[in-house]
């Protein structure tokens, strides 16, 4: 039992290598429909299974306006927008590399995680692969080059009805791959949908 506890641990740390986090965005019902957003945290992860890349997300925009706040708590109605700018730089040192996000989410069920990402507005270049959750971005990036994510996220105006005082957050989970370890699978549109580490060959 140890032994496996110990696997799993390893396993986790991992994956966390893997990937950049860009905390957790905490939405929280209160009163007379009004939404109180809070915003945590930036992060940072390389790519360990997928080549030389390494990612920084940060929110250049939000950041700047949170500046002139004296409460960075933000308090919305459904219907109203806030910005959001999740900004994905391939760190230096890295190799050209491709990227994807995702957005994970905890006390929404699969309805309401459904209606606010209809609230994204998303930036050209990424294009979602509605079997494994992610975001593609189109084309590669090299070392110092950033992408925005999205633009801005509006509360689905029908969340009017959503019970008081309840909590839920959701976080940016993003991932980068070295474009020479990596085979792209592409829609038929031509889209990259999905990407696989390449067979060594011997």
């Amino acid at each position: 039992m140890e032994r496996r506890k110990r696997r799993a641990r390893r396993l986790r740390r991992r994956r966390a290598e893997r990937r950049a986090f860009l905390g957790m965005f905490f939405l929280c019902l209160l009163a007379a429909g009004v939404f109180a957003f809070y915003i945590v945290g930036k992060g940072e992860g390389s790519s360990g299974d997928f080549g030389k890349a390494a990612l920084i997300l940060t929110e250049p925009k939000a950041d700047e306006i949170s500046k002139n706040l004296k409460d960075t708590t933000i308090y919305l109605k459904p219907g109203q927008t806030v910005v959001k700018d999740p900004t994905l730089t391939l760190k230096k040192g890295s190799k050209t590399s491709y990227i994807r996000a995702r957005l994970l989410y905890g006390g929404l069920d699969a309805l309401k995680r459904e209606e606010l990402e209809e609230g994204l507005e998303l930036l050209e270049g990424w294009v979602k692969n509605p079997e494994d959750g992610y975001y593609y971005y189109q084309y590669p990036l090299k070392a110092g080059e950033s992408v925005c994510f999205f633009r801005s996220l509006t509360i689905p105006e029908s969340w009017e009805k959503v019970p008081e005082h309840v909590c839920f957050c959701f976080e940016v989970d993003a991932e980068a791959a070295e474009a020479e370890k990596v085979e792209l699978v592409r829609d038929q549109k031509q889209k990259i949908v999905e990407w696989h580490k390449k067979r060594e060959t011997t």
